[in-house]
């Protein structure tokens, strides 16, 4: 089913709409050939952000945590302002834009942790359990298409 020329229900009426619903249409126009391994590479730079967590959080413990979490809110949308600025260039771009982004996200997650554990160490845990299950729960909380 081809949506040329029509907006899909849930995009924007000023984006360009592309075949496929899952594909954001600021990609490049050739994304469509690259095979398993070519999309696979992409969710392993996702893991340089994971392999940051404890310089991450030695920078935490050397600074105020609501500044990490400031630096990674920072990063995430310079990585977002980079994606929608030259995704449609060049592939490096979105490169870049997924390492910044976990990067970001990473040391959000590690500030935000830090200073969620020193409001009661007892309760450690359960505020750490509660903490994650909102951040899920908003995760995938997003506009379902009608």
């Amino acid at each position: 089913m081809s949506t040329a020329g029509r907006p899909l229900p849930f995009s924007s009426p000023n984006l360009p709409t592309s075949d496929s619903p899952f594909i954001p249409p600021f990609t490049p126009a050739d994304i469509r050939s690259y095979n398993s391994l070519h999309i696979g590479l992409f969710g392993l730079l996702g893991i340089i952000g994971a392999l940051l967590a404890p310089q991450w959080g030695r920078l935490v413990d050397r600074v105020v945590p609501w500044l990490g979490q400031l630096l990674g809110l920072c990063t995430s949308l310079t990585s977002m302002i980079i994606a929608l600025a030259a995704a449609q260039v060049n592939i490096g771009a979105i490169c870049v834009s997924i390492v910044l982004y976990d990067m970001g996200q990473q040391l959000c997650q590690v500030s935000s942790s830090y200073r969620i554990a020193g409001i009661d160490p007892k309760a450690r845990a359960r505020l750490n359990g509660c903490y994650l299950l909102c951040v899920f729960a908003g995760q995938v909380s997003v506009p379902l298409p009608r």
